[in-house]
Parts: C-alpha cells; structure tokens; sequence
C-alpha cells in the first residue's frame, strides 16, 4: 500500500455538517486499518474538542491537535506541545477584549477558557458545542496553546496586521472556519504537526497521505505524500490538492480510502 498513514481534518472533513462522522467514513477506516494502514486526525480542536472523536474512531496513535501545536497519544496523553508567546498573548487580549464584535476563546491543553460571553461567542458554542471554563480575567491564565478569535473574520485580519504594525511584531495565525481566526505559537501549523508525526512514528512523508477542507489544511496537504481535498473545500485548498475526493457529508473520506485501497491514487 503506497500510503501507510491518513491524517484528516475534522469539522469540514471528516464530520459531516451535523459534526458526526458518517457510517461510511468509520466503516472504510476500519477497513484500511485492517490493511495495515495508520490513521489519525489533524485539527485545530484541543483535547475537549478531539477526545470524543479519537474515542469513537479508537484512534492509537498520536493526533494532531490545535493546528499541529501539540500531539496527543490516546494513551500516553500529551507528548508534545507548545505554547504562545506571552508578549504576543497579553497583546492580543488587550486589543481585542473590549471589542463587541470579537469573541474570545482561550485553550489549554484540555481547558477552554473565556471570561465573559459575548453575542458573537454563539458562533462557537453553537458548533463546538463543549462547556468552557469561567474566569474572571484571562490575563491570569499563565500558559495557552492558542487564541481563539471568534466572529468576522477579514475584520480581524485588518486588526492583526495593524497590531503587528504597531508592536513590530509578526503573530502566526490562520483562518479555520468562516468565523475563526486562530492565534498561534510561533511556526506551528499542521503541516509542521505531520512532519513532527511521521518522524514519532517513523514513517516518511511521501508515504502520508493528509485531507483538509480549510486554510489551516493547506500546510498539511502540501507536507504530505498525498494532498487531498474534500469538494466543498476552499478553493484557495483545492487548487493545492493532488486529488478531490466527495464532500464532506457525501463520505468524503471513505471514497478516498477506497481509492487508495484499490491502487488508483
């Protein structure tokens, strides 16, 4: 089998719009596990949010969590993880703690944290569907895998260009839903994530094969053997993808499982 190891993407991905996963997609991992094959989850969700899909998948091997800021073995727990600049957290919060219009959502490990509930923090709820945790200032949280800044998203892009402007600093952050514009710790991505992955698991990249459907996936296609991109993914995506495979809510990850199993990718 030319490709020994799928990583997929999650909301968009491999959960179809009711984030399940489809019958079909569980049935043809199983299939491709029972033909020696490795498969785990890349995604910009921490622990609270990956855990019950790890379970449900019985994944065993490490997954790739907040956008490839840390790998998490289902037995083992973290085994890696890094944290933001504090300089470049502090910031962030304070630029946009007062802003109506920007919901923020802080992540550690398995805590997520807000202080207060903003209409705009809906858009995260409402999906992720997970309980926060409640703090009367986020300033006081000491470490945190990323920020989470909820709501219009090219607004958000406008602000953080001028903070880095200001500051004369460079603040890693990409786009992973409509509404979400993730702050990250300096040169994680998900494509950084597999490539810390195979060299765990001792497998090459050309032997990867990676799925996404949104801009947080582009490094993870372009760092795998085999970059794949769901049909209702971006654009921007699909243009770096080697294959399209069905929608999300069509078993998207199943039918490319099936053409991998039959050789024709």
């Amino acid at each position: 089998m030319k490709y020994r190891l799928i990583v997929t993407d999650l909301d968009g991905t491999l959960l179809d719009e009711k984030k399940n996963i489809p019958d079909e997609n569980i049935k043809a991992i199983e299939r491709y596990r029972q033909k020696g094959g490795l498969f785990t989850i890349a995604t910009g969700r921490g622990e609270k949010g990956a855990i019950p899909y790890i379970k449900k998948l019985n994944i065993d091997i490490p997954a790739i969590l907040f956008n490839g800021g840390e790998l998490y073995d289902p037995v083992k727990g973290c085994i890696y993880s890094v944290y933001l600049d504090r300089k470049i957290y502090d910031i962030v919060l304070d630029n946009f703690k007062d802003n109506p219009d920007v919901g923020i959502v802080v992540h550690f490990h398995d805590k997520v944290f807000i202080s207060e509930k903003k209409p705009v923090h809906d858009l995260y709820f409402e999906v992720q569907g997970i309980v926060c945790d409640w703090v009367e200032n986020l300033e006081d949280i000491k470490k945190a895998n990323k920020v989470l800044l909820v709501g219009d998203v090219e607004k958000t892009k406008k602000e953080i260009a001028k903070i880095e402007e200001r500051f004369g600093i460079n603040i890693n952050a990409v786009q992973s839903d409509k509404y979400y514009f993730e702050i990250l710790p300096e040169k994680v991505s998900k494509g950084e994530g597999l490539i810390k992955l195979c060299e765990y698991l001792n497998i090459p990249l050309t032997s990867a094969c990676a799925v996404g459907d949104n801009f947080n996936d582009i490094s993870l296609i372009k760092a795998a053997g085999l970059g794949v991109a769901v049909e209702n993914a971006e654009e921007t995506l699909k243009k770096k993808a080697r294959f399209i495979t069905k929608r999300n809510d069509q078993g998207g990850v199943a039918f490319l499982i099936e053409n991998i199993l039959l050789g024709c990718i």
